[in-house]
């Protein structure tokens, strides 16, 4: 049967209406996506904007430090967002680090393989932040550490070795970084990593840092490994005992903050370190300020072990510098309450 006008004119004009509704219907489906995405997001920017730094309201203001965390996370994530306005909530996901339970290691371990490297530093940083409360992201972490961001491998080391007996699982892979990664502060973090979750393997640890201590590199880079190397060993403390004779030799070092590092070392092994009191005694006249306070220091923590310095220690207490003089006090006083 044809179709009369009416009939030709109803039918693409139907059409037209489903068409605008399925549009319409699309539109909102969009639009209700988009405000879910964008609240939380929106939440964050206003917490950042309207509270002072390291107030609680902040974290309040985003459910608590479980869901701050997550809330940051996404915000740190999100590509549009502006790089100032990220910084801005840096401060509330410190105060969420701070006091979040082992739930909010989940939202940071998803982000250590996120496409932008800051974010990814970021979430290491933060797991190191949390300590033991960090467990669950172990296997994440893991996979970072033997991943090809350098920068990433050293922070996940950290972050393992910060979260301590519960990263076992990880030493093998620890083990393997500090052999095999080209980033010697990889290497370092490894070892000292090594350390913390297990103090058995503290020789182990000790030996792979004395070799980073006597890295014999001439890049700008190598001094700087070399101090870090040094730090990691005076946070070993007494267990360095062995690595007394390449501390003594990086008080040497043309590099002045390799020199404190050493002395700094030195005096946290304590009185076993009663053979570097010659080499301390020496670093009493460098010519940098900061390296003659951290000698001074490390003599009296030697404690009387330390009584041939007292000469040394006697003559600085004339120093130009007054905290460098209130060291070398402080050092008689205690060598000479020892004996």
């Amino acid at each position: 049967m044809a179709e009369g006008p009416e009939g030709s004119f109803v039918q693409p004009t139907l059409r037209k209406h489903v068409w605008y509704w399925g549009l319409g219907i699309a539109g909102a489906a969009v639009l209700g996506i988009a405000l879910c995405w964008a609240i939380p997001l929106a939440r964050v920017k206003y917490a950042a904007s309207k509270y002072p730094v390291g107030d609680p309201a902040a974290v309040a203001s985003l459910g608590g430090p479980d869901s701050g965390v997550a809330l940051v996370m996404n915000y740190l994530r999100c590509p549009v967002i502006p790089g100032d306005w990220k910084a801005d909530a840096m401060s509330i996901l410190r105060s969420c680090v701070e006091t979040c339970s082992e739930r909010g290691a989940r939202p940071l371990a998803q982000s250590l393989s996120s496409r932008d490297y800051r974010v990814r530093w970021i979430a290491a940083d933060s797991l190191r932040d949390m300590g033991p409360r960090a467990g669950p992201a172990v296997p994440e972490l893991i996979c970072a550490l033997t991943g090809d961001d350098p920068t990433l491998c050293a922070d996940s080391a950290k972050a393992l070795g910060a979260i301590g007996r519960d990263a076992s699982a990880a030493v093998p892979e620890l083990r393997q970084a500090t052999q095999a990664n080209e980033n010697p502060s990889a290497r370092i973090a490894a070892a000292e990593a090594l350390w913390r979750i297990d103090q058995t393997l503290g020789d182990e640890a000790v030996t792979i840092l004395v070799r980073e201590v006597g890295n014999k590199r001439t890049d700008t880079a190598a001094p700087f490994y070399r101090r870090d190397a040094a730090h990691a060993l005076g946070r070993i403390g007494p267990p360095a005992k062995s690595a007394v004779p390449a501390l003594i030799e990086a008080l040497s070092d043309n590099f002045r903050e390799t020199r404190s590092a050493a002395a700094g070392a030195l005096g946290r092994i304590g009185p076993d370190a009663r053979a570097a009191v010659p080499a301390l005694v020496k670093a009493l006249s460098d010519q940098e300020r900061f390296v003659r306070l951290i000698a001074a220091r490390a003599l009296g923590r030697i404690g009387k072990e330390a009584k041939d310095a007292l000469p040394a220690l006697e003559r600085l207490v004339g120093d130009k510098e007054e905290d460098v003089r209130k060291a070398a006090a402080q050092a008689l006083a205690r060598i000479q309450s020892e004996e």
